[in-house]
């Protein structure tokens, strides 16, 4: 009988390694790596936005004349970028001014 049934031993799979949790090393470089993916994504998508806002102002205000147009690129621009890096300031500083800044009024 034991020439028909082999040992249940011989039939297992072989011991396996237990996945290995990631060390603080590991999760050092990944975090910041994710955190700047983050606010590409979220800064691209804020550019696309006011890219849109600009375009939409300029399609139904044709008359504008050279300078206001260049006024209102760096405007947008600004708006964009305002919005990231105070959000990031005021995670980063609890003062006043930071949380002033992030504040719409």
């Amino acid at each position: 009988m034991s020439k028909a049934n082999p040992p249940l031993e011989s039939q297992a799979f072989p011991p396996q390694p237990v996945a290995e949790k990631t060390t603080s090393e590991e999760s050092s470089r990944t975090r910041p790596r994710r955190f700047r993916r983050l606010i590409i994504v979220a800064q691209s998508i804020l550019f696309l936005a006011n890219w849109s806002l600009y375009e939409t102002w300029v399609a139904f205000h044709p008359s504008l004349d050279p300078t206001t147009l260049a006024i209102l690129r760096v405007v947008f621009l600004l708006a964009a970028l305002s919005f990231v890096s105070a959000s990031l300031l005021a995670w980063r500083y609890f003062n006043p001014v930071a949380r002033q800044n992030s504040v719409p009024s």
